[in-house]
């Protein structure tokens, strides 16, 4: 498996933030994706389960993953699992 970190964000609209997180597989087989959010105050983790499509890209809305919504302050980890050679491309 592979582990990412994203350090800081937010996905309160009071702010006037959006996060979506970009994710890219460029393997010839699925990959299975874990997005998980901690939050400034301690709850979650709240975890998002993907399955990837070979050659195929997704645009996840943070705040839409269950029981986030509007936070002042998150952090993300994203852990991809499959037997692609090559590691899921991402951003945010």
């Amino acid at each position: 498996f592979t582990t990412w970190l994203f350090a800081e964000g937010s996905t309160s609209s009071v702010l006037g933030f959006e996060k979506e997180l970009l994710l890219a597989n460029p393997n010839p087989t699925q990959v299975t994706v874990t997005i998980s959010v901690f939050t400034q105050e301690g709850d979650g983790p709240y975890d998002l389960n993907l399955t990837l499509e070979p050659l195929s890209r997704t645009g996840v809305n943070v705040r839409s993953i269950p029981n986030v919504g509007d936070r002042a302050g998150i952090s993300l980890r994203v852990t991809a699992t499959g037997s692609g050679s090559t590691p899921l491309k991402r951003t945010r």
